[in-house]
């Protein structure tokens, strides 16, 4: 069992409300989003809302029987079905958006057209579990999975490495931030070892089990993974008197908080602070091409700053589903460039717009770019997905 904070940060980050985050308008020529109607959204769009009015009470307590949310399949078509004891409801996290209420009941509807739906992986979380802050394991969520989707990364069922919560104070930005660690099995102090750096740093505690699979499997290298935790449950103190409604989006997002240089104060602390601590701690390595940060939505887009800005310190960068604003130019023509693995799912259509645009422009000032478009949302289910397919690119077992 995962306890309540950890997971509770992880799922709400990925299902923050796009209005909470959103990044200004992107220019492109099909105006259209994940939450378009299939009659207006251009045929190829890899998702669209679909009309329900097909579906009325008897089915839907036909469908859900006991269960508070149901996810069936007709064709290209995925409804999702879900009992909430409220005015409204809304889905997440790999499909987001409002459900239909069927009259004045508890019930709702959504459906959904998909393009790529056989090889799919999309995982949600029922409302209720959400409002309650339920207490869940990430394998109690309801899936749907297509019978040609990849399987999920393998995991181990017993953790020999270390996993364990630190603090640390930062004088950049004048706060004690909690830290989350994995450490391989074997782990020798007097050796050095490549380092991943997260962002929502709680993934480090969520995924060491995949982490250690990857290494017992002889596919990666044994490898640190460091995270900071985000958000105001990653400081200690009380800091409500800085006035900043999300420090998540603050500390992440260049430009998001101006009237208090946070992600300035913020890189600092994550590429100075924390990378001197896990290399004076556990050994982890000095050399930037052994150094690794990633992150999800907002931490993708921290992740891809970060190198950007940071390239003497992390070598490579693993943004996941990054949206902010366009790269600035003194981004794009520093001496030292990091090497971007890059991903975002087609039905976060917005996302993948910008990640793409993201990826074309470095290219066309010769980074070193790979972009993989999973058939995912945006839920952390593709975090997990792409961090197994990336790793051993990066840290291949050669490394021992």
């Amino acid at each position: 069992m995962i306890r309540r904070p950890m997971l509770m940060l992880l799922v709400l980050a990925a299902c923050a409300s796009p209005s909470a985050v959103a990044p200004p308008p992107i220019a492109v020529t099909a105006a259209y989003d994940e939450r378009s109607l299939c009659a207006e959204a251009p045929a190829e769009s890899p998702i669209c809302v679909d009309d329900v009015s097909d579906i009325d009470e008897t089915t839907a307590r036909v469908v859900l029987g006991d269960q508070e949310l149901v996810v069936r399949r007709e064709g290209d078509r995925l409804t999702a079905f879900a009992r909430v004891a409220a005015e409204s409801a809304s889905l997440c996290c790999s499909l987001q958006g409002e459900m239909t209420r069927i009259a004045e009941t508890d019930l709702f509807v959504a459906r959904y057209r998909l393009a790529r739906l056989d090889e799919a992986v999309l995982t949600f979380v029922p409302s209720t579990w959400l409002r309650n802050q339920r207490e869940f394991r990430m394998e109690d969520q309801p899936r749907w999975i297509g019978p040609n989707a990849p399987p999920p990364p393998p995991v181990v069922t017993e953790l020999r490495g270390q996993r364990f919560e630190r603090t640390l104070w930062s004088e950049y930005l004048g706060e004690t931030r909690r830290l989350y660690f994995y450490l391989p099995p074997g782990h020798d102090r007097t050796r050095t070892y490549p380092v991943v750096f997260m962002a929502d740093g709680a993934s480090v505690m969520v995924l060491a089990p995949m982490f250690e699979r990857l290494i017992d499997d002889g596919k990666i290298a044994p490898v640190i993974f460091a995270g900071a935790a985000s958000g105001r449950e990653a400081i200690v103190e009380d800091r409500s008197s800085l006035g900043i409604s999300d420090i998540r989006a603050a500390d992440y997002l260049p430009g998001r908080e101006e009237r208090i240089p946070r992600f300035e104060q913020h890189l600092r602390f994550f590429s100075e602070e924390l990378v001197d601590y896990a290399s004076r701690e556990f050994g982890g390595a000095r050399d930037p091409a052994q150094r690794v940060v990633t992150g999800f939505s907002n931490g993708g887009s921290f992740s891809l700053f970060a190198a950007l800005r940071r390239p003497d310190v992390f070598g490579i960068s693993m943004p996941l589903s990054p949206s902010w604003r366009a790269l600035p130019e003194e981004d794009l023509s520093r001496p030292l460039r990091a090497r971007f693995l890059m991903s975002a799912g087609p039905y976060e259509i917005g996302r993948q717009r910008r990640a793409s645009q993201y990826a074309e422009t470095l290219r066309s000032r010769g980074f070193d770019v790979t972009m993989q478009t999973p058939a995912m949302g945006h839920d952390r289910d593709q975090e997990a997905a792409m961090l197994a397919q990336y790793l051993p690119m990066v840290f291949p077992p050669a490394l021992r």
